[in-house]
């Protein structure tokens, strides 16, 4: 199973997984793996930037 199907939001519209504590989709972790799948297959690399989790650059280098 990939990160990005352990993080399919279930029937409600919340993100199953135990480490997302049932947070609304797309959780975080759910949009970090559409963007790297994007990346892997040839994507521009500014096509991460159009999905604002409302970070601060700072917090993203943290969780880095």
């Amino acid at each position: 199973m990939t990160h990005a199907a352990t993080h399919r939001p279930d029937a409600t519209g919340r993100c199953p997984s135990l480490l997302c504590a049932g947070s609304t989709a797309p959780c975080e972790p759910m949009v970090t793996a559409r963007r790297a799948m994007r990346l892997a297959r040839g994507g521009a690399w500014r096509a991460g930037f159009r999905e604002s989790t409302g970070r601060t650059a700072r917090d993203r280098r943290r969780a880095a």
